[in-house]
Formats: structure tokens, sequence, C-alpha cells
């Protein structure tokens, strides 16, 4: 994620008042309308199924409505379960918010965060109630509260003789992973991958006290194995396991909503006390450092300096920011969040966060917290800069080879990205039998598109490796504009 860099020298860009009034849920649902440039009509009685004037009075709580219903229109505006969460809260009604101990609201909560519709349509709530169904769960109570109590005893899922004698969940990390990163590599050391765990439960059969273990993975692997039996077996559908379904989707959401909580943990900067990190954004050295205001939590700020280009950038965020800066933007929307953090307000200088005080249109909140800010900022500013020479000193590095186990290949850089033949690389045996990966040529070229050749060698493919490139078409165009790859920095 770029955060645009202000075009000034001291002038702040901040917001003049606190947004103190929350959005209500009409007006959610109108943003959103606007935003997939849906008119109303379309919206309540081409995809809901609702008269137009029925649907606006549930949205405004001036008619029957339900905390279904809510959620229904959140799936289909395409909201993830923080919004919709939000959205429940912003109703007339002010409706409970998504409760993670509650199995189906997690069931709705993973279906909000995975969901691949791209517009709103009348298949994202008949697909939810599809996985409520599966689940076993009841369906959405849009439009008749007549119709609540039948709906609860549909399911296509069979009812099952085995109880739940124990459960449990555990994360799949290394040892060495949960007390930091074994690799000494920025790249790894706050991946996702920490966060893998299993939940299992231990069922017995009340008919005829046979007992299996049933696991799940965070990656949606599943597996059955029974007391005695030392190998599991791979399930790829808790259908095909008869009985044994219902519980196998009960895992399912049991283990995600586990999974989520690791996630929102690894998520937050306030369980780090700070963070600082870098990665390579438009062929330049990112590097962000980000803190929370413990000082004075009242104000739900979190502090974020970014560096690129030899300009360093202060934010103000209202959410922890760092993993949105950390990670890719699709793998963050896909585990994290579809919403990326966005800064309520920037500074460029200390001087423009001094600025403030003599504006006269800035409240008395925004002028008490100028030291806490201007802290912040020399504190963050030192910590980056830190980072910054231990990169240029390889005291750090983006991406470590150890992170390969085959970094001792003289070839291994040529095989990470994937050029063995434009390095002619080869294989020989040592005298213990182990196979040895060589390059035969230093230096190969690439055609550009503007019909140029760029010439790159192994030294540069290392150090490209080590600052995190990811593919060859990344290195030349680094090197066609600027000559060299170290002046990314």
């Amino acid at each position: 994620m770029t955060v645009p860099v202000p075009q000034h020298d001291t002038m702040p860009r901040y917001e003049q008042e606190e947004q103190l009034r929350d959005e209500s849920f009409p007006q959610m649902v109108k943003r959103y309308r606007a935003k997939y440039d849906l008119k109303a009509p379309d919206l309540a009685e081409g995809i809901m199924g609702i008269r137009e004037d029925i649907f606006r009075r549930k949205c405004n709580g001036n008619g029957p409505s339900s905390r279904d219903f809510v959620i229904a229109v959140c799936a289909v505006l395409l909201m993830d379960s923080v919004t919709a969460g939000e959205a429940l809260r912003a109703h007339k009604e002010m409706y409970a918010a998504f409760d993670e101990e509650n199995d189906r609201d997690m069931c709705i909560i993973e279906f909000l965060d995975k969901t691949r519709f791209n517009r709103p349509e009348q298949e994202v709530v008949k697909s939810l109630n599809r996985v409520l169904r599966n689940h076993n769960y009841p369906e959405l109570d849009i439009i008749d509260h007549r119709n609540r109590k039948a709906s609860k005893g549909k399911s296509d899922v069979p009812d099952t003789p085995y109880k739940i004698s124990g459960k449990g969940f555990r994360l799949l990390s290394s040892d060495t992973a949960l007390y930091g990163d074994q690799y000494d590599s920025l790249e790894t050391e706050y991946s996702l991958s920490r966060c893998r765990c299993m939940g299992w439960f231990k069922a017995e059969n009340t008919d005829t006290g046979n007992v299996c273990i049933l696991e799940c993975t965070s990656d949606g692997s599943m597996y059955l194995y029974g007391m005695e039996e030392l190998i599991p077996r791979r399930v790829t559908s808790p259908e095909e396991v008869g009985e044994l379904a219902p519980l196998f989707y009960q895992l399912q959401t049991m283990t995600e909503s586990y999974h989520r909580t690791v996630i929102g943990r690894l998520n937050d900067s306030r369980n780090f006390g700070e963070r600082v990190s870098a990665n390579l954004q438009n062929g330049k050295i990112h590097i962000f450092a980000e803190r929370y205001n413990y000082e004075y939590p009242e104000a739900q700020e979190y502090y974020v300096m970014e560096y690129t280009e030899g300009v360093h950038v202060l934010s103000i965020y209202r959410k922890s920011a760092f993993m949105a800066l950390y990670l890719p933007r699709e793998e963050y929307a896909a585990y994290v969040s579809n919403e990326i953090p966005t800064p309520v307000y920037q500074f460029e200088s200390l001087e423009a966060i001094d600025a403030i005080g003599s504006d006269p249109k800035a409240s008395g909140w925004q002028i008490q917290l100028i030291p806490l800010r201007k802290k912040a900022y020399k504190t963050l500013l030192r910590n980056v800069d830190n980072l910054l020479d231990e990169l240029k000193e390889k005291k750090k590095y983006i991406r470590h080879p150890d992170i390969l186990i085959d970094n001792e290949d003289p070839g291994w850089v040529c095989k990470f990205f994937r050029l063995e033949d434009q390095y002619a690389c080869y294989t020989e045996e040592d005298e213990e039998g182990r196979e040895w990966l060589y390059y035969g040529n230093y230096i190969a070229s690439f055609d550009q598109p503007d019909e140029t050749t760029i010439s790159i060698t192994v030294d540069e493919l290392k150090k490209a490796f080590e600052l995190g490139f990811h593919d060859i078409q990344e290195i030349c165009a680094v090197k066609r504009s600027i000559g060299t790859i170290d002046a990314i920095y």
C-alpha cells in the first residue's frame, strides 16, 4: 500500500474537526450503493427481492426488521465482517455485533471475509444460506419472522451419533518461530505462516463406543483417524465421512475462529510495543515503523513513520496499519481484512505538526496531541533510519538467503528467479554423492520492450534477492531506470 506524500514543506494534511457522529445504517447502504453505482430499486427489488418501500422502512428501522436482514444487506453489498459489525450497531435497533464465540456468527464472518463476488447480486445471499445449511445452522431470516422456526429445522447435513469428548487447538509453526524469526529476515519476521493452526476433536460413537480423532487446519485441510492409527486419512469433503460430517463442519468453524484470533494478535501493533520493517515498493526501498499511542490511549492513535526516496512521512491511523504495509495487498485482503487502513492525518516534518497550534480551525484535542505526535515522529524517525543503515551495511536483510535450504549451491539464486537456462546452470555430484547446482554464465542479457537489452550478473541477482525483488522483470526495470540496483535506497 502506497501512502501519498504531501506536496508541501510545512503545512499538515489533517482533518479540521473530529468526526464524532457515527454513520447511520441507511447512510452506509447509500454509500455502498454509490460505490457500485447501484440504484435503490435494483438493490431492494432486483437483488434482495423486497419491495423498495418495505426495504427502505427496514433499513430506517421504521418497520419490522431483523439482525439477519442487516447481515444480508451487508453481504450483498460485499462488506467485510468488521464493516458489517459496525453496520449492525449503526442500525436504529442497534443490533449486537458479531460474537466470535458464536459458531453461526463465525460461519457468517468467514463467508463475508472470503467471498469472491465482484458485484452485488442475488447469488450472494443464496451462497451464504447454502454455507449456513452445510454447517447445520438456520438460514438468514430476512423477510418473515414466521419462517424462522421452520428454517431452523432445514439442513442437508445428516444427524450423527458421535459426541465430542475432547477438543483443542495448536499452532503449526516451528518452536523457533514462536520466539522470533528463525531466518533473521524482514520478509518472514511477521509472515502469516506463523499463524497456521490446527483444531481437533476427539469424538465417541454413543452406539458402538468407537473413538476417533478429527483434525482441521487453518488452510482447509481435514484429517480423520482412529485412536489406534498413526497415519491420518485425508478428508476432501465432510460429506464423504457420513455421520461425522456435522462435527467436521463445526470443527471448520471453530478452527477458523481460532485462526482469526491469532491473526488479529499479529495484525495489531499494540501487542508488540513497536514494529519496524521494510520491503520493496515500486522499485524503491520502503521502510516503515509503527507504534501505538500508549501515553494517551483514549486518542486511539497509531503512529506510522514511512521512508521512501529520501522522504519521511508520519501518518496517524485509527487502526493498526503495519500488516497492511507489510503484506501484499491481495494477501492482506484475503486473510486480514478487505478494508485497507487509511491515514487520517499526515505530517512531513516536525514543523508541520507544530503548525496545528497556530491554525484557528484546529480543535483543542488536536493541539493537546502535538507533543505526543512530535515525540512519536522523533522516535520512529530514528528507528527507521537505523534500519536503513542496517540494510545498507548488510546487518539486516529484507530477504535473508537462509530462508532457502539450498543457498550454499553456487547457482541457487538462478534457480530462485527461474533463470537456470539463461545462466546455463548445470548439476554435478561431489565425492559424497551430493548434487550441487552451478551457473555456467556469470552474466546474462535480457531483451526489453523498447528493444534494448539489460545485462544482469549473478552478484546482482543475489543483491536483488536480499532486497526483496520478486522477478527478473522487476530487476531489469530498476536497472534500466536508475542504472544500478544499489540506488534503490
